[in-house]
């Protein structure tokens, strides 16, 4: 129940927890949008800013 998040702040990996309802959420989320490489996508599959999803 981790997440893995690739070059973050101070270009550093991290790992953070992955709460339940969080896991259930991602899950909708994921078979309403089906994205393709990036979890959250902006317009035509790129990849949204931190800022933006924040």
């Amino acid at each position: 129940m981790l997440i893995h998040i690739e070059v973050a702040n101070g270009k550093k990996d991290r790992y953070t927890i992955l709460s339940y309802t969080l896991l259930e959420d991602l899950r909708d989320y994921y078979k309403q949008w089906k994205p393709e490489k990036y979890i959250i996508e902006g317009l035509y599959g790129k990849q949204y800013s931190g800022q933006s999803v924040g």
